[in-house]
């Protein structure tokens, strides 16, 4: 086990690191889809988001921007790369609301929150490198419930008659 924690921390290579972190947060989140009740999941699922849109703008996040004077200008270099990163808590959410809504309302739907949380996942990064910082859980969460929301709506009240 301290091996691995070794492995991921210190020694591996990047790539491998980062593929052990997106398997495990994969991983952590189809657990948490496959195990929660549907309200407690749309409850939580809703409260984190909020919560991150808070913290990015007004609480610990926010308050690291100012305590390390981080600033982003829109000027732009010479050379410019652009790089984003994706937390594994992003994945772990990610991941169960797709295991979550396959499980409970089908395949279709669970393939259309994938879309949804992919479109969501780049409009959160043309908005990161805009303005600098910006949460990225809640659009493509409430993306996809909202796809999820009308496919549920379609497939009780247009498609039972």
């Amino acid at each position: 086990m301290t091996a691995c924690f070794l492995f991921i921390f210190e020694k591996g290579k990047q790539f491998l690191r980062n593929a052990i972190i997106l398997i495990l947060g994969i991983a952590i989140g189809s657990i948490f889809g496959l195990i929660m009740h549907y309200i407690t999941f749309l409850t939580l699922i809703i409260l984190i988001s909020l919560f991150d849109i808070y913290s990015v703008f007004r609480g610990p996040i926010s308050k690291i921007f100012q305590k390390t004077n981080i600033s982003f200008t829109t000027e732009k270099p010479i050379f410019h790369e652009k790089t984003v990163a994706i937390g594994i808590g992003d994945f772990i959410f990610y991941s169960s609301v797709v295991t979550f809504f396959t499980r409970e309302l089908g395949l279709a739907l669970g393939f259309g929150s994938i879309i949804c949380l992919l479109v969501g996942v780049k409009v959160t990064e043309k908005m990161l490198l805009k303005y600098g910082k910006f949460p990225g859980l809640p659009l493509p969460v409430f993306f996809a419930l909202a796809l999820v929301g009308i496919g549920w709506l379609v497939d009780l009240y247009l498609l039972a008659f």
